[in-house]
């Protein structure tokens, strides 16, 4: 993990504590801040790393999410309390988050082989709604939309506090009006199997991407199964072209008609066909709940994770005490939290037209998928477990990818992957710290720090079983030298060629 070389004992109005976390990106520490009445706030600064502050491309990523973050003030969207630059130091202070991911949750449950109750799973899904509303409908300070797609919608990228709040986190990949970092032609952003249709096309992107994203997450939550994942990236990327979707009825017969019609509507293939706002999902959830378990609330949510991560609460709310101590005596001492961060996401960047023709295993005859196809649904009751996270994630391979990033240094911007020509630079000047005025900040676990990855990802953490013909896949390509590497080669070549000839032709007429 980097450490800046001259961290300030100050980054905006926040005192710089311990370290607690980071990624290939940023690094997080601990920021203390105290108004003039006495009250105490806490936050999560996240500092650009040295090596990454110089290159425009991640500057100007890094920027692009505080500026997007900075205009949102939404009970269900992480807040952004202040950015600038201190020195040499980039930096964005978040709230600070108590709780787990979705991802967290879906992972232990799978394990135990059980199930997130329809209602909390549907209750939380309508929140997620409601933050990418907010999102979606962002202004400028002239009125015009800003026509933001957060792009990267999943349950890894949605926190779940202790107090039972659920928040949308990690705005990197975002799009808006006026970003500084565009995507280049034939390069797709997001996590592989909750991409769109219309994102591996390379057709215009609007929000009904994003409300897709949220389908797909829906569909898993409430069966407990991966929609569109594959055996490898090839296979899933044309799953989701093929957007063949199982009715949830035929994995779980207890499901409501009424909330499948929310899944399949979300999913269709054809975006026209989609809801066209996220706060239409929204609404038609919440219509559900209300007459069918009005109950449904933060309450319900905070009562589940305390009874399914027993004792965290109480471990976290401790370590922030010690941890805010901890800066006090060291600044950068590193005091790591007693539970996993949520997970640093990889930036999954994907060159799209090069999809195969693999087709998924069908359903049992008479067996019939929504999504507007009339293709085999890809998975059935029977054969989804192969994809079931109990399969592809652990908590013990997490955690070994959480030390191997750590251990390890980012991989710089590579051309073929990643949007290198940017022709502006962030605007941003030394000194200057901007600031917007959220609601109060809850002492609760980091929020995830934004990490670019050109290697191509998905969430399966085992070796995948490869057939004697692996398909081909776009990180197999052999780097190609150095302009001048492959001038020598092909002088040495050419001169070896010739005294060869010389040889030949003196032992022939001799």
């Amino acid at each position: 993990m980097s450490t800046p070389r001259s961290l300030p004992a100050k980054l905006g109005r926040y005192d710089v504590g311990a370290k607690i976390g980071g990624g290939g990106m940023a690094t997080i520490y601990l920021g203390r801040h105290r108004d003039p009445q006495g009250h105490e706030s806490l936050a999560a600064l996240k500092v650009i790393k040295d090596e990454l502050a110089e290159t425009d491309i991640y500057r100007d990523m890094f920027f692009d999410e505080a500026k997007i973050l900075s205009r949102l003030s939404h009970a269900n969207v992480i807040h952004t309390l202040e950015y600038g630059v201190e020195g040499d130091n980039r930096f964005i202070a978040m709230e600070l988050l108590l709780g787990r991911s979705l991802m967290d949750v879906w992972d232990l449950l799978a394990e135990r082989g059980e199930s997130i109750p329809i209602e909390l799973g549907a209750w939380i899904c309508a929140r997620i709604a409601a933050g990418l509303h907010a999102a979606h409908e962002l202004r400028a300070d002239d009125g015009t939309s800003l026509d933001v797609i957060h792009r990267d919608v999943n349950p890894s990228n949605v926190f779940l506090t202790y107090d039972g709040v659920v928040k949308l986190i990690d705005f990197g990949l975002a799009k808006s009006v006026g970003r500084r970092t565009k995507s280049k032609s034939g390069i797709v952003k997001g996590k592989v199997p909750y991409l769109s249709p219309e994102q591996i096309t390379e057709s215009v992107l609007d929000r009904r991407t994003d409300l897709y994203a949220l389908g797909t997450t829906l569909w898993e939550v409430a069966t407990m199964n991966r929609l569109f994942k594959r055996e490898n990236d090839v296979a899933t990327l044309q799953a989701i072209k093929d957007a063949v979707v199982p009715d949830v009825r035929l994995i779980n017969p207890a499901f409501p008609g009424d909330l499948w019609k929310v899944i399949e509507k979300a999913l269709q293939r054809d975006r026209d066909q989609r809801y066209s706002t996220a706060e239409e999902i929204r609404k038609d959830i919440d219509d559900y709940l209300a007459a069918h378990a009005p109950e449904t609330g933060p309450a319900t949510l905070a009562a589940f994770l305390d009874q399914h991560f027993s004792g965290d609460r109480r471990e976290q709310i401790e370590w922030v005490a010690a941890a805010s101590l901890a800066g006090h005596r060291r600044p950068q001492y590193t005091m790591p939290p007693p539970t996993a961060l949520p997970e640093v996401p990889l930036k999954v960047i994907v060159n799209a037209p090069h999809l195969v023709t693999s087709r998924p295993p069908p359903l049992p005859a008479g067996a019939s998928g929504g999504g507007g196809s009339s293709r085999p649904p890809p998975v059935t009751a029977a054969t989804t477990n192969r994809n079931s996270p109990r399969a592809t994630r652990t908590r013990s391979s997490r955690k070994k990818r959480e030390r191997s990033r750590a251990s390890s240094p980012p991989p710089p911007p590579d051309s073929t992957q990643m949007p290198t020509a940017i022709t502006s630079r962030a605007s941003i000047t030394p000194g200057v710290t901007r600031s917007s005025t959220p609601p109060p900040v809850a002492a609760a676990t980091v929020s995830r720090p934004s990490t670019p990855s050109p290697a191509m990802t998905t969430r399966s953490s085992h070796p995948t079983k490869r057939s004697s013909t692996p398909p081909p896949r776009w990180s197999d390509a052999p780097p190609a030298l150095p302009v001048k590497r492959q001038s020598s080669a092909m002088v040495a070549t050419i001169l070896l060629i010739a005294v060869l000839c010389a040889v030949g032709f003196y032992t022939f007429f001799r």
